[in-house]
């Protein structure tokens, strides 16, 4: 009796592999969004998949994705007993089971679907479709790549949320924002699955201001470094293409920042890596404090570090300009120039100074 099941089974799956007939489940699955030829199925919110296998039935099945907590359900938009498309209307980014539930039946499953973050590949000119780096205020351009989503989500330059005019799944138009200053800002996509950062853009032609006037030092390293924010001074001396700028403590010790940068917020461009030497003569660095004297008018001792004109070791960063203002950063490791209070200067023995800050001038009014 045992053997006549054996053989009775046997013989019935003979049957089915003559007939062509092959093993209920989902056999391969594919993406509209997945461009490439690998073993992943790589999807976005908006994605069609196609499910090819065999036994789904001749009523409408339902498709969904699940991460093990939550089922995301899927718009089925054609099916047969070996076919199905269906769309995703919702999901979290990674690696979801994609399930197929036949009416009346267990479902069968497929491991996996993997919802990609968006990835920006190119920013482009919305009329020639040529590669951009920067754009004016107010300008419409175009974010190519993949992942977007069918959905509108958000992009924000600079920090800035910009109007987005059209969204699909490879490509979005966008419109500079008007807010910000000239400089080198980050694009920020968000879809409401994931996020892209990694792309920027610089404003150019803006007369937006940088900020409130500001000048942020910090003076040596290890423990004995100390950071000072100084009360803004210009000087109005300087000739027009240059800022030249300070600041200095209000009581004693005494600390005194001087800066002479070669930088035009009108026609200069930004951001930029400006050094000192031979070709920025004028272009100089000044740190200098001192201790309470005989009289509160009177310093006592001081030392006074600084970058000689035209020598090397004074870099500025400008990050934005705009206004007749422009902002950035800078460092230098400065000579120490007199160690006390005497009448000739010369350079001492001690280590260099190191100084770094951060800035918002004005433009020079000479």
């Amino acid at each position: 009796m045992r053997h006549s099941l054996s053989s009775r089974a046997a013989g019935l799956a003979l049957v089915a592999v003559l007939c062509g007939h092959a093993a209920a489940g989902i056999n391969a699955v594919s993406s509209s969004d997945d461009q490439t030829a690998d073993a992943i199925v790589s999807a976005a919110v908006g994605s069609v998949l196609t499910i090819d296998g065999d036994g789904f039935g001749t009523a409408k099945p339902k498709v969904f994705l699940t991460d093990g907590v939550k089922k995301y359900t899927l718009k089925v938009t054609a099916f047969s007993d070996t076919q199905i498309t269906a769309q995703i209307k919702k999901a979290v980014a990674g690696d979801l089971t994609l399930d197929v539930q036949p009416k009346g039946a267990d479902p069968f499953t497929f491991e996996s679907v993997t919802i990609e973050s968006p990835v920006i590949d190119q920013l482009l000119d919305h009329e020639t479709l040529e590669v951009i780096t920067s754009a004016e205020p107010n300008l419409e351009f175009v974010i190519t790549g993949s992942f977007f989503g069918s959905k509108k989500g958000k992009i924000f330059i600079g920090g800035k949320k910009a109007k987005v005019t059209s969204w699909a799944g490879g490509e979005i138009h966008v419109l500079m924002p008007k807010s910000l200053a000239n400089g080198l800002w980050d694009i920020l996509l968000d879809n409401k699955v994931a996020t892209d950062g990694d792309e920027q853009i610089t404003m150019t032609g803006s007369l937006k201001k940088v900020g409130k006037v500001s000048l942020t030092v910090t003076v040596g390293t290890g423990p004995t470094q100390k950071t000072i924010t100084y009360a803004y001074k210009e000087n109005a001396t300087q000739d027009p293409e240059y800022l030249a700028f300070g600041g200095s403590t209000a009581g004693f010790p005494l600390e005194v920042t001087g800066l002479v940068i070669h930088f035009d917020p009108a026609t200069s461009s930004v951001p930029a890596d400006i050094e000192s030497g031979s070709g920025n003569p004028l272009m100089t660095i000044s740190f200098s404090n001192a201790m309470k004297g005989p009289s509160k008018f009177v310093p006592g001792d001081f030392a006074s570090w600084l970058v000689i004109p035209g020598s090397e070791g004074f870099v500025v960063h400008m990050t934005s300009s705009g206004g007749g203002q422009a902002g950035g950063t800078f460092e230098a490791d400065l000579p120490l120039l007199t160690p006390t209070n005497s009448a000739s200067a010369v350079f001492g023995d001690a280590n260099p100074l190191h100084i770094e800050g951060i800035f918002v001038c004005e433009q020079a009014s000479g």
